[in-house]
């Protein structure tokens, strides 16, 4: 499975944008799913500008599209340390990203011997 932004947005003919979960089909291996949108449970769009989708590439693999596409949307309101409804990004992406920026600077800035336990990127 690949996971990139999709520089595209589609739009409502309602006050909301498209409803969060919304999966538009491009290819039986290509789809564009929205992790953030209008929560009827909520009946409001909680984000502050119109969301993007990602778009999912799927290669071999042994699940469903369906199966991963409902992991991923659990996955986008897991994070206990955000106060946000959900975010475009689930957890363990916006994590690996953040200890990434992370090691960049310490690269950057030649510090050696970081610590190599995951309690200290958090």
């Amino acid at each position: 499975m690949f996971l990139f932004q999709k520089g595209v947005r589609f739009y409502t003919d309602e006050q909301y944008p498209v409803v969060r979960g919304t999966v538009i089909s491009i290819s039986n291996n290509e789809h564009l799913l929205y992790t953030s949108g209008f929560v009827p449970a909520l009946n409001t769009y909680v984000g502050a500008h119109v969301p993007t989708p990602l778009s999912i590439k799927l290669f071999e693999c042994d699940s469903t599209y369906d199966q991963l596409l409902t992991e991923i949307m659990a996955f986008s309101k897991l994070d206990w340390n955000n106060a946000e409804f959900c975010s475009k990004y689930h957890i363990t992406l916006k994590v690996s990203h953040r200890v990434g920026i992370i090691l960049e600077e310490a690269r950057a800035r030649k510090i050696q011997n970081l610590p190599k336990q995951y309690r200290f990127f958090m």
